[in-house]
């Protein structure tokens, strides 16, 4: 039974394909070539359809549109589309949905006219299986917006227009130039019409700028005052070092000076004269001496009082501003 009624149909398509009033005329040499293979593929997908072999009837029937028009390969390609493995309900509504809005002539076959009218009726059954998407964008962004729907490209001819999905889980991805992506993770029940909108992504906020820590440096900047004590100190010394070479001269002139001028008494002119000098150079070295020491004494103590400063400078650098800290 199953093959008389594909023998019936591959006839009435024949004869559908013969008798197409766009080709009543004399078609041209490549149009009625082409005719003659759509109708061969179209044979051969009518026979598979008799042993369910899906893939080779979409095959057929694609190959025989793309050749020849004819509504009834529109018929079998929704037909084999959503009985497919596995079923490709997208595909198989959107060619209903195409038959549905042809345009025959009045003299159109009659074969024609019922894969319409089954077009129409099999688009309102297929409408409650699958989703419906609405990408909204903003007319201004369209040109500088790039859209995809699970990793496919969207074209902007297809935004803010109603598509037909698959129900169930979907992934829209929104890029403009010099902005970060947006993501939008959907799920649309059966029958169900989602609205997506697409707007201008935010500018990513600048990195933030991580503190840089300053830069501390410690210097130790020389003290005057322990020069002037090294000086002072080398001054007394040397006034030390002479007292004490002048007190000896004087001690070894001084014994021999006692024993010729008793109490004091010189015996003549030259003797006297020299113990005024002995008694000059004892008072000198004396003098050298305590004078010496004081400066020893004041230079050691300029020496350590005078200590090098420490000086710390501290450099710090922000993203617009240098800073400069300097602590003695």
């Amino acid at each position: 039974m199953r093959s008389k009624t594909a023998l019936f149909r591959a006839f009435a398509l024949l004869g559908a394909l013969t008798i197409t009033p766009s080709l009543a005329a004399q078609p041209a040499p490549n149009e009625a070539a082409n005719r003659e293979t759509a109708r061969s593929l179209a044979l051969e997908g009518i026979a598979a359809q008799g042993r369910a072999d899906w893939p080779a009837v979409i095959d057929r029937f694609e190959r025989a549109e793309q050749l020849f028009h004819a509504p009834v390969h529109l018929k079998y390609l929704a037909i084999a589309y959503e009985r497919s493995t596995p079923p490709r309900l997208v595909s198989a509504i959107e060619t209903w949905q195409r038959l549905s809005q042809e345009q025959l002539a009045p003299d159109a076959p009659a074969v024609f006219r019922a894969a319409v009218e089954e077009a129409r009726r099999e688009f309102s059954r297929l409408d409650s299986r699958v989703g419906h998407l609405v990408i909204e964008v903003p007319a201004d962004l369209q040109a500088n917006v790039s859209v995809e729907l699970d990793g496919q490209p969207v074209p902007q001819t297809a935004f803010s227009t109603m598509r037909f999905v698959d129900a169930g889980a979907h992934r829209i991805v929104s890029r403009v130039p010099g902005r970060p992506e947006v993501n939008h993770q959907i799920t649309i029940a059966p029958g169900a019409t989602e609205r997506v909108q697409i707007a201008a992504p935010v500018a990513a906020p600048p990195p933030p700028v991580e503190p840089v820590a300053p830069r501390t440096q410690v210097v130790l900047r020389p003290n005057p005052l322990r020069t002037v004590g090294i000086i002072t100190a080398g001054v007394g010394a040397a006034a030390v070092i002479g007292g004490a070479i002048a007190g000896v001269m004087a001690s070894g002139q001084f014994s021999d000076l006692e024993a010729a001028c008793p109490n004091r008494q010189c015996p003549d002119q030259a003797t006297l004269d020299r113990r005024n000098s002995v008694d000059t150079l004892s008072a000198a070295s004396t003098g050298m001496l305590i004078g010496g020491g004081v400066l020893v004494a004041a230079g050691v103590t300029l020496f350590f009082v005078g200590a090098p400063r420490q000086e710390t400078v501290q450099v710090a650098v922000g993203p617009r501003s240098v800073g400069l800290t300097w602590h003695f």
